[in-house]
């Protein structure tokens, strides 16, 4: 109804509807009880709470029976009892093992990093959980025993180191007179930049006025060798 037209006051908590009122600031609520809460309504003159008045805590319906006055109620509740399932990994082919998580039903379970080690010539891909993949990070929603399977795929080679390529001062895949200039400059103190590698043009592991001087010959045809 309209709540502008009445407050309500929480009275206290008791356990199975008995005994002494329970201690709101310290008690700690346990799955699977039943607990009863009694409320008083202040309704205006005029108002009053309906017989089918409905009652939810966290959302789950309750059940409620008018005691004292009109304006009192009891409502029980029954807090679910917690269940909890068993998350548990699946190397599928790879070695190791992970720990497996108790999970309760309905909660969301965060995929951890793979803690398998690949089969032979293969590399980590993702998770799958129910047949659907899943990475590392991702969320699942836990409703039942779960096994989740790693899945490999085939290793990506490893790339061949890079070739320097001596005398491509400015690293544009061509040797010309640009190099040339850049590493005129470069000698020169200007504010450029330079492959370093590809600017010791003899490979001595020094970049002064020999590598210059060698890069010249190479652009004027002599028979020199860069690197």
């Amino acid at each position: 109804g309209d709540s502008s037209k009445y407050s309500v006051s929480a009275g206290y908590w008791k356990l199975n509807d008995s005994g002494s009122a329970l201690d709101k600031s310290s008690t700690q609520f346990e799955a699977g009880q039943t607990y009863t809460l009694y409320l008083t309504y202040y309704p205006e003159d005029g108002y009053n709470i309906p017989d089918d008045a409905t009652y939810t805590v966290n959302g789950i319906p309750t059940e409620w029976s008018g005691f004292e006055a009109e304006s009192n109620r009891k409502i029980s509740f029954t807090i679910p009892a917690v269940t909890t399932y068993t998350v548990t990994f699946d190397a599928n082919g790879g070695t190791g093992t992970m720990t497996a998580a108790t999970v309760e039903s309905g909660a969301e379970y965060t995929l951890p990093a793979n803690g398998f080690t690949a089969p032979a010539g293969k590399q980590f891909k993702a998770w799958s959980v129910g047949g659907v993949e899943k990475a590392v990070g991702d969320k699942i929603t836990v409703t039942g025993e779960t096994i989740i399977y790693a899945v490999w795929i085939e290793k990506a080679p490893t790339p061949p180191p890079e070739t320097t390529k001596f005398g491509d001062v400015n690293g544009d895949g061509t040797i010309d007179t640009k190099d040339a200039v850049l590493l005129a400059q470069y000698l020169a103190k200007w504010s450029v930049t330079v492959s370093e590698a590809a600017a010791d043009c003899n490979n001595d592991g020094i970049i002064d006025t020999k590598d210059a001087v060698l890069l010249a010959q190479y652009l004027a045809k002599w028979d020199v060798t860069l690197g």
